[in-house]
């Protein structure tokens, strides 16, 4: 745990050295007739983010960013930290080797799956979630508007969950526990919270929304996620000042 601590610190403040220079964030501007918002779009997380099952064009930050260019908003780059199987924990160490730049304009967070999946505790998984919250506000020129925490999709309603434990009414009950830290958090924060764990759960009864694993989820389940945070990222945009 000591060691985590010490980790923390450090990325704090390599972010904070990076971030000296607030000429390398573009400032936003209000949509419609003006010039395309140009935004660097940095995509953490664990299976969900990086698309386990899909193409990468097929990763729902990928079909968000599709949108956004319809919306006339263009990112002009999309990176990923993100990996099947990782907890917060991971996260927070991949971050300290990752090739982050000095400004991003966007930074979505989805994680804590595993962190489920493993039992592991509640509280140690709010205090990893809220460093990476924290760490990432200072990725976006502490504008903590633009950090997105999504919720946990429930994998309880998949055939492979329901093959595995039989009863899965406890990783349904757990998932929402999990959600409910996470939804405080964002409150606490102050970060946009987007729930995406009712769309999730249309797998149950139609199984064109997985993946082929039977456990992850298909390209149609998550154009319906990049729907709903493309909602949130345009409020975001046209409510900015020029």
């Amino acid at each position: 745990m000591k060691l985590l601590y010490v980790l923390l610190f450090t990325l704090l403040l390599v972010s904070a050295s990076c971030n000296d220079d607030d000429s390398s964030v573009i400032p936003p501007s209000i949509l419609g007739e003006n010039p395309p918002v140009n935004v660097r779009y940095l995509a953490l997380g664990d299976s969900y983010t990086i698309g386990e099952g899909v193409t990468e064009k097929n990763r729902w930050p990928a079909l968000l960013a599709e949108r956004l260019r319809d919306d006339n908003i263009q990112v002009s780059k999309l990176q990923y930290v993100a990996q099947s199987g990782w907890t917060t924990s991971q996260l927070i160490e991949a971050l300290g080797s990752a090739d982050l730049t000095n400004g991003y304009e966007l930074v979505s967070i989805l994680i804590g799956v595993n962190n489920q999946f493993r039992q592991q505790n509640m509280e140690a998984f709010k205090a990893e979630l809220g460093f990476l919250i924290d760490f990432s506000i200072t990725l976006v020129a502490n504008d903590s508007s633009r950090v997105l925490l999504l919720s946990i999709p429930d994998y309880s309603v998949t055939p492979y969950a329901q093959a595995i434990y039989g009863n899965t009414e406890r990783i349904a009950e757990e998932i929402t526990v999990f959600n409910r830290a996470i939804k405080e958090l964002a409150a606490e924060k102050n970060i946009p919270y987007i729930n995406i764990t009712d769309l999730s759960r249309f797998a149950k009864n139609d199984s064109s929304y997985l993946a082929e694993d039977q456990l992850h989820l298909s390209a149609k389940m998550y154009a319906l996620w990049a729907g709903r945070v493309e909602h949130t990222v345009l409020s975001l945009f046209k409510n900015s000042s020029p």
